[in-house]
């Protein structure tokens, strides 16, 4: 995952991304409003305006944003070996990142839903989710991890829960129609028992790609 810093200059107009990599972009505000903004990279000198949507609502609480740099720190690759307590706590992080994401997505009253660019070992449906075959786990899940052996672990862990018999109506239920309350609730797991605390339930919401910028 590409991340980093950006700041603001107020007299110019412009936003400055520093990567934690190294380097650096400037981009300059050519319009903004509610729900909409337009940057154009002056930093290279283009003139291709990029256009950048939002639902013109904000989080009170940092902590409940999906995109907020702690709930994404499962994404970042880590820099040794990990023990098995550490990549524990690496999936419940990332389970964790979609239960926000979806509340975030209930909140702005979204209807479709795109995980575009986003790690995942899992597929998702309105009525359900699947374990990715290995075979077609995308590169982006190996990266959040110190190493392929690492990652796999995590995956097995995931099948592992996934595979447990549980105990479901026989009802052929709708998540989509379900209420937001319960939706928001969405895969909220407890690895270390094993346990759902919640049906999986689940909403179509509107396709948002991820926005890796903290200030």
């Amino acid at each position: 995952m590409e991340y980093g810093r950006w700041s603001y200059n107020d007299t110019r107009k412009t936003i400055t991304l520093n990567y934690s990599s190294g380097g650096s972009d400037e981009y300059t505000i050519a319009a903004i409003g509610a729900n909409e903004l337009i940057l154009i990279n002056s930093g290279i000198e283009s003139i291709t305006q990029l256009k950048f949507i939002a639902a013109g609502k904000r989080h009170s609480d940092k902590s409940a944003d999906p995109y907020y740099i702690d709930n994404n720190r499962w994404r970042i690759k880590p820099r040794s070996s990990e023990t098995d307590s550490l990549i524990k706590k690496r999936l419940k992080d990332c389970l964790h990142f979609y239960i926000l994401f979806y509340r975030n997505n209930l909140a702005k009253e979204e209807k479709i839903i795109s995980f575009y660019g986003l790690p995942t070992c899992l597929k998702w449906y309105a009525g359900g989710i699947y374990i990715v075959k290995e075979n077609e786990l995308a590169e982006n899940w190996f990266e959040c991890f110190y190493n392929k052996t690492q990652a796999m672990k995590a995956y097995r862990l995931m099948d592992d829960l996934i595979g447990k018999k549980y105990k479901w109506s026989k009802e052929n239920i709708s998540w989509v129609k379900e209420p937001a309350g319960t939706g928001a609730d969405v895969c909220q797991f407890v690895i270390t028992s094993g346990l759902w605390l919640h049906p999986p339930t689940f909403c179509l919401l509107q396709s948002v790609r991820p926005i890796w910028l903290i200030s």
